[in-house]
Order: structure tokens, then C-alpha cells, then sequence
């Protein structure tokens, strides 16, 4: 009688690849759901940096106690960094007069566009993230 052997070891080889390749599979699936979750935390970052600069515009364009309103329309336009991002204000400001009722209205409205970006990454790169924010005042 001829004894068979290795047919167990071809069956242990066979499912010890499978499980590896469900592993690695897992592994990888792990790690593109957090690098998305790491890209939407800086992009929340990238808008809350874009917001704290239309709130410094518009403390600057709408001063308390009655100042006189200093509108940031600066060339280049101004820039600092909050937490590791670039914040660029700028202003323009435009007025107007109303002709009806005698004697006319006059106001000025003014566009604040604050923008953030990435202070570290480059334009391109997988970490880089954006964000823009508009408003328009009138005084």
C-alpha cells in the first residue's frame, strides 16, 4: 500500500493564501478610509482658518464704538497663517447713491474674499486643500 502525503499541505498553502490576501485587503480598505477622514479634518481646518479671516474683514469693516471702517484692500492682498495655514484677506470696497427720496441714500458695500490653503503642501500633492470664502457687507 503506496501513502499519500502532501495533499494536506497543498490545502494549508491554498487557504493560508486567501487569508492573507483578505488581510491585506482589509489593511488597505483601513487605510483609505483614514486618509479620507485626515483629508476632511484639514479640509474643515482649511474653512475654519477661511472664516476667523472674513471675521477679522469684517471686524475691520464694521469696527465697534462707531471708527471709521478700514477696508483691507492691500496689493498684494494681506496674509498670515492660522494653524498651519495661509490666509489671505482681501477687500474692495464701491459705493453708492441712492437718487430716490430727495436728498439720495449713500453706502458702501464692501466684498471681503478670505482663502486659505495648505502652509506644508505644495499644490498637487494628496495633502493640499483650498478653501475660499466671500461676503458682502454694506454699510
Amino acid at each position: 500500500m503506496i501513502r499519500q502525503r502532501g495533499f494536506a499541505l497543498v490545502s494549508a498553502i491554498f487557504l493560508l493564501v486567501i487569508v492573507a490576501a483578505l488581510a491585506a485587503f482589509a489593511i488597505r480598505i483601513g487605510m483609505a478610509q483614514q486618509s479620507t477622514v485626515d483629508l476632511r479634518l484639514l479640509q474643515d481646518r482649511a474653512q475654519a482658518a477661511a472664516q476667523a479671516g472674513i471675521e477679522w474683514g469684517t471686524y475691520r469693516v464694521n469696527p465697534p464704538s462707531g471708527a471709521p471702517a478700514t477696508c483691507v484692500s492691500l496689493s498684494p492682498p494681506l496674509a498670515f497663517v492660522v494653524n498651519g495655514f495661509i490666509v489671505t484677506v482681501d477687500c474692495k470696497p464701491t459705493s453708492h447713491t441712492e437718487p430716490q427720496p430727495p436728498p439720495g441714500i449713500s453706502f458702501t458695500t464692501y466684498d471681503i474674499t478670505a482663502t486659505a490653503q495648505s502652509q506644508r503642501a505644495a499644490y498637487g500633492s494628496p495633502d493640499f486643500v483650498y478653501r475660499s470664502v466671500t461676503v458682502r457687507l454694506v454699510r
